[in-house]
């Protein structure tokens, strides 16, 4: 038996190397798809062209690589993959079809805009059939998710979307819990803010709160937050059904929490109150630990407590926001416990926490140093270099959302607004190529903050001549003062630029002035 027994190891030994070497077990199974499973089969167009479309996403999401971070052959094999979906679309005659399609799509932030547009356009015929047997809400919401993902606000799709969701609203079956987060959260990542709704999603969790999770509770009060939108009888209902345990919940829940408050605009002092008192206490018992030399499991129990400096800066925020900073009671000192915590961020904000933040974070970070006018150069140096990080990666990822507020309080830190030391031109290249990811109050603010900052390249400014150009009927009176600050702070006046722009400005300007007051001249008639 012994050279049985070491042939049959040698064979186990050779198949443990193939499994582990999976991109040649894989190139080997493409090179010979007969007599192997379909998962193996010679390309995605062979699956789709045979309507096996779960097996298409299945190759292409382990064959191609991202597509944000793909090389030219990489995007040309999902642009090739996108096109052979848009041909055999016609094949998809189920909503489970169109589910694992999207999901696949979207997890590989592919978002070239014309694909989906087509891609939406087209599944209507089965997207809006409820006669197909699994065009159920599950599915649908999974679809939205995807859509919202790649931020296609598609009218037409969101308008069905939301109609099927306010009739199943009561049902269980078709809208559990879960799910009636997961569309609130939906359509608030599309900026979607329909009355009825928030309406009848807060109807849902006022009749039964103890239903859904406190995860669930959240990410509601955060699509609220998203939009800005108040329902007073909602925010209470889910306050009432969180406040009396917010200790218990983990740190991430209750910054979350404090954050969307922040959001909507909604002062709930004795909830703030409790956080911040349980993370100073928590800091305090720490450095009392470490002071008096505690054995280390204590301090291990002790650092559990800690809150991280991205908590902290989150909760600052929400607290200048609500007006929460400047306040004096024998009840609370709100300016005190203000003033420590902004210490407290700005000293633990070494370069390994701020590698590890996110655009909300550094925003939240740049809101406290602005309202408690502490400003050190260095940090600034390394929060505006991050942001430059997370600008390289996908628009999908939505780091460009808080990019105009970040710009915003980093101006206005320190004793002047003009920082030479910082270096923004890629972030002037990054503007010019994604300047339609932003809204168009964004792109205005974005100017007058890199000129307040001391970027002040003509051409730059320049190129958006013809931008504002084409939207100067979508501009606010804010938007128009920030323009006009932006090129008279970089010297770009009439001489250089001409009359027309300036004044097309002053026009449209004078405009809004007379829609905003709500008041005409009136007609002057001769008499006599």
């Amino acid at each position: 038996l012994e050279p049985i027994l070491a042939q049959v190891f040698c064979v186990f030994r050779h198949v443990e190397a193939c499994l582990l070497d999976m991109t040649a077990l894989r190139r080997f199974c493409v090179r010979k798809p007969a007599g192997w499973s379909r998962a193996f089969a010679s390309s995605a167009d062979d699956f789709l062209r045979q309507g096996q479309y779960g097996h298409a996403v299945d190759y292409a999401e382990r064959t191609f690589p991202d597509f944000p971070t793909a090389d030219q052959e990489g995007r040309r094999q999902w642009h090739s993959f996108a096109k052979s979906v848009l041909d055999n679309q016609g094949g998809m005659r189920r909503m489970y079809d169109y589910q694992i399609v999207s999901k696949s799509l979207a997890r590989a932030n592919y978002d070239a805009a014309a694909f989906w547009t087509k891609f939406v356009a087209k599944g209507m015929t089965v997207i809006g059939d409820t006669r197909i047997e699994d065009n159920n809400m599950e599915s649908l919401v999974d679809v939205a998710g995807a859509i919202a993902r790649v931020r296609l606000k598609d009218i037409g799709f969101f308008t069905v979307f939301v109609e099927r969701a306010r009739s199943a609203m009561h049902n269980d079956e078709e809208m559990p819990p879960g799910r009636v987060a997961q569309f609130a959260s939906v359509i608030s990542s599309v900026k979607l803010r329909d009355p009825q709704a928030y309406f009848a999603v807060g109807q849902r969790v006022i009749e039964d709160p103890a239903s859904f999770s406190t995860d669930d509770l959240i990410r509601i009060m955060a699509s609220l937050g998203n939009v800005d939108y108040q329902f007073e009888e909602l925010t209470r209902t889910i306050g009432r059904h969180l406040h009396p345990q917010v200790l218990e919940l983990p740190h991430e829940q209750r910054v979350e929490l404090a954050f969307a408050y922040g959001h909507i605009g909604i002062r709930h002092d004795t909830f703030f109150k409790t956080i911040v008192k349980d993370l100073l206490s928590a800091y305090d018992e720490y450095q009392k630990g470490v002071a008096i030399g505690a054995r280390e499991e204590d301090l291990s129990a002790l650092r559990e407590r800690l809150y991280s400096v991205r908590s902290m800066a989150l909760i600052v925020d929400a607290m200048i926001t609500l007006k929460m900073y400047r306040e004096r009671t024998a009840w609370w000192d709100k300016k005190a416990d203000f003033l420590q915590l902004a210490a407290m961020i700005e000293s633990q904000c070494d370069d390994d926490v701020v590698a590890k933040m996110d655009g909300r974070d550094l925003a939240a970070v740049a809101h406290c140093m602005h309202f408690s006018k502490r400003y050190d150069p260095g940090l600034v140096r390394r929060m505006v270099n991050r942001y430059k990080v997370l600008l390289d990666g996908s628009i999908l990822d939505g780091e460009q959302e808080w990019l105009s507020k970040f710009f915003t309080h980093i101006s206005l830190t320190g004793v002047r607004k003009r920082k030479q030391d910082l270096v923004l031109q890629p972030y002037a290249q990054w503007l010019c190529k994604n300047a339609t990811a932003l809204e168009l109050s964004e792109v205005c603010n974005l100017l007058r903050r890199m000129a307040d900052l001391g970027f002040d390249n003509h051409e730059f400014y320049k190129a958006f001549i013809p931008f504002f150009y084409d939207n100067m009927q979508e501009l606010g009176m804010a938007d128009v003062g920030c323009i006009v600050d932006s090129f008279n702070k970089v010297k770009l006046h009439n001489d250089v630029m001409g009359d027309r722009f300036f004044y097309k400005l002053g026009l449209h300007f004078q405009d809004q002035v007379v829609l905003k007051s709500g008041e005409t001249s009136k007609k002057v008639q001769r008499i006599g």
